[in-house]
């Protein structure tokens, strides 16, 4: 690779991936930031996102202030 290419380094439609971590580590900051910036950092952003949880975050309101069209349901469907 010579230093003139360029690296495209969004995350590929389409894409898994797993935010795993210790309570308290950032995994919610860390996903309010990917989604909050998704077009640059995504090629092809989600249009609709869905975030599942067991228990309610208040960082969940600062959330939905800036994307309000990110869905919170609590639990996972059990189908």
């Amino acid at each position: 690779m010579s230093n003139q290419e360029e690296v495209d380094v969004r995350f590929q439609h389409p894409v898994t991936c797993l935010v795993a971590g210790p309570t308290g580590s950032g995994k919610t900051v860390w996903l309010s930031r990917l989604l909050k910036h998704k077009s640059a950092l995504i090629n092809h952003p989600p249009e609709n996102v869905v975030r599942f949880y067991g228990e309610y975050q208040t960082l969940y309101d600062d959330i939905l202030k800036d994307q309000p069209d990110i869905r919170f349901v609590k639990d996972l469907p059990e189908h």
